[in-house]
């Protein structure tokens, strides 16, 4: 049965309890492992997540499952994860940190407890954009964006996101060299609203008064045509889908 008919059809409730008791344990165990909710799971965890969904199983088959399923991730060469146990949990880690960006969203690395300020977002646009010409002095930041940028320029280098070069007759600031690939990117050219901008900064540094406008408009259009396409693209993925039941009446 197509689950979309279910939910039209108010039948979503019987389609789940027949699926439950058909259900092998060791996929509805990856399922869990590898689903939205959490990577690192208790056996009491897993076992009460089971339950509440009416999956049939034993305690004994459920670490069966696990010790099966951890045999056959380091067996499987296609698979990018290896199940890892640890203490009390039962860790689904990548195999390797190249595993690990493909698998992450692509995003600034940043904790959310602590999220970049729009200076420091504008800050960090701008050292990115600079990249090409050797970095960006503080002077030539506060020029373009009309703020004292020191503040910005500590909390981004304490983030690891950018460093300074005093090599040259004063201090530049660049993106750390491992900041595309935390932001899942390698290469610039794949940032679509960036390149706009990028090449306004160059241009400037030969007509200073060369105007930001169309840089900023070219960047706007950019981002207009990308965003729809990864809206539904980030919403296909069950990390970012919520559970959804029948529709009411």
């Amino acid at each position: 049965m197509d689950p979309a008919s279910a939910y039209h059809s108010g039948s979503w409730e019987q389609l789940i309890a027949a699926q439950t008791l058909e259900t092998p344990l060791k996929p509805a165990v990856m399922a869990c492992l590898s689903g939205g909710e959490s990577a690192r799971w208790t056996l009491s965890e897993l076992a009460e997540r089971l339950r509440g969904l009416g999956v049939p199983f034993t305690r004994p088959a459920l670490l069966g499952s696990l010790l099966e399923l951890q045999a056959e991730l380091d067996a499987v060469p296609w698979a990018p994860w290896r199940l890892l146990e640890h203490g009390q949990e039962w860790i689904l880690a990548p195999k390797a940190e190249i595993y690990g960006l493909l698998m992450g969203v692509r995003g600034v690395p940043v904790p959310a407890a602590s999220p970049l300020s729009d200076d420091e977002k504008a800050v960090l646009v701008i050292v990115l954009g600079y990249r090409r010409q050797g970095g960006v002095s503080r002077t030539r930041i506060s020029e373009i964006l009309r703020i004292d940028p020191v503040e910005a320029l500590e909390r981004l280098c304490a983030a690891q996101l950018i460093k300074s070069d005093a090599s040259g007759d004063r201090v530049r600031w660049l993106p750390r060299e491992e900041t595309l690939l935390r932001l899942g990117y390698r290469a610039f050219s794949e940032i679509a609203a960036l390149r706009p901008l990028e090449d306004w900064f160059q241009a400037r540094e030969k007509t200073p008064g060369v105007p930001v406008e169309p840089a900023l408009e070219r960047s706007e259009r950019a981002r207009r045509r990308w965003s729809p396409r990864e809206a539904a693209r980030r919403a296909s993925t069950p990390r970012r889908r919520k559970p959804a039941g029948p529709t009411q009446g």
